[in-house]
């Protein structure tokens, strides 16, 4: 038993020391980085009406996926979200282990298999 603890322990403080914080963050962020890119890209290379923007119009897109991180990071978002994905993650390994196992029919799992 207290094998099984310490083992959770050591792999718990393992793994979130991996995990950078902004991974479960969402994919809002991204787009506003994007968006950002292409407006730099396209204000460099003065192109059409972007060429003749000022500069804080091409730097608002990544002010605006500071902001959202920042919020996301403050609110609790982002844990929320690493955690959801944590219990998913360990649902289906436990599913997987016990259909491996051959115990799935004890738990539901495979209800045409014959005992």
């Amino acid at each position: 038993m207290n094998y099984i603890r310490a083992q959770n322990i050591v792999g718990t403080a393992a793994t979130q020391g991996l995990r950078s914080s902004g991974a479960a963050t969402g994919k809002s962020h991204m787009a506003f980085i994007i968006i950002g890119v292409v407006l730099l890209a396209l204000w460099l290379l003065d192109w059409g009406f972007v060429g003749h923007l000022d500069w804080w119009w091409i730097a608002l897109p990544f002010v605006l996926a500071l902001a959202w991180w920042a919020y996301a990071d403050a609110s609790g978002l982002t844990r929320k979200r690493e955690m959801e994905k944590d219990e998913e993650r360990k649902a289906e390994r436990r599913r997987r282990n016990i259909a491996n196992m051959g115990l799935d029919h004890l738990r539901g799992g495979n209800r045409n298999r014959k005992r």
